[in-house]
């Protein structure tokens, strides 16, 4: 006989009928169980590395401290749930290690109308202080309804790393560049050949990014867009430096440095600089085709010395 066709005691009822508040206000207190909600969509571009949910650190960071070290938003993206009222509350909480949570974000609307995204993106502040925490970060987003219906997402992983790499080890300065001519250049196929220095701590992920200026930057904040973008192996390695690139710095003395980044992107210690003399003959003095001479010597950031041009 099937429950609908059993008669109950008044007793049974009311013990019944307990039974059921019981399990509403279980499935309040504990809404993943069938609550519709999806987990939160990290977008790849984010992630340095997906198998371990690793971000890049410009996605992490609260202000960029110039073009080697840029900023970008960080947002996650909630899929729409099910159950969508005129009135929702949508909240993103973020735990350390998946058990206290904490609210980052808090917004209300309806998110019936046919122009909302889905999944639905969300701007997380960083300057929250649970956020400037370095390691592992639980995301989770949580929905209201106006009948006080709640969901919660399952939770994802998502690690930060921003601590600068080799700060107690920095890397070691470039040997001396040997002089660049027109010569030189086309000999390379119109390239100048610098040797990055082996280091111990490589990692994988590692970059090398080298600057190549006419100017004297005082600080990382301070240096242009880098001209070579290109991964490291920990062993020496040849890097090719374009001639386009050296002949559009112009005249003047130039400062070549290179800044070592790791896989999340955060910019190693940088300290040694290349102090390089450039000198363009003039047109028809030696050839037809202007003359390219570079003289390279090694110097500290605070004993470079003064540019000088020479001219043929």
């Amino acid at each position: 006989m099937s429950d609908s066709g059993k008669v109950y005691s008044a007793s049974e009822r009311v013990r019944r009928a307990y039974l059921n508040v019981l399990a509403d206000q279980k499935k309040r207190l504990d809404p993943q169980a069938d609550s519709g909600m999806d987990e939160l969509v990290i977008d790849r571009s984010m992630l340095a590395d997906e198998s371990s949910g690793l971000v890049f650190r410009k996605y992490t960071i609260e202000k960029s401290t110039g073009p080697a070290d840029p900023d970008e938003p960080f947002v996650l993206h909630v899929p729409l749930w099910d159950r969508r009222s005129e009135r929702d509350t949508l909240r993103i909480e973020h735990s350390d290690k998946g058990v206290v949570w904490t609210v980052v974000s808090d917004e209300y609307g309806d998110y019936r109308d046919a122009n909302t995204p889905d999944p639905y993106p969300v701007e997380i502040l960083k300057s929250q202080d649970p956020l400037r925490v370095e390691g592992v970060h639980y995301f989770r987003s949580w929905v209201m309804d106006n009948d006080e219906n709640s969901s919660i997402s399952p939770s994802v992983v998502l690690l930060f790393d921003r601590d600068s790499p080799y700060s107690k080890n920095p890397p070691p300065k470039f040997p001396d560049i040997p002089a660049v001519t027109d010569e030189s250049l086309a000999d390379n196929k119109d390239t100048a050949k610098l040797e990055l220095p082996a280091y111990t701590s490589w990692a994988e992920g590692d970059q090398v990014l080298v600057y190549w200026m006419n100017r004297l930057p005082d600080n990382i904040a301070d240096l242009d867009p880098p001209i070579v973008t290109l991964p490291t192996t920990g062993a020496a390695q040849v890097v090719s430096i374009p001639g386009d690139k050296i002949r559009a710095v112009g005249d003047g003395g130039v400062y070549v440095v290179y800044v070592l980044v790791d896989k999340p992107r955060s910019p190693a210690s940088w300290r040694m600089l290349a102090n390089c003399r450039l000198a363009i003959s003039h047109a028809g003095r030696w050839s037809t085709m202007p003359r390219l001479a570079i003289w390279c010597s090694m110097a500290g950031l605070c004993s470079l010395a003064s540019p000088m041009l020479t001219i043929g």
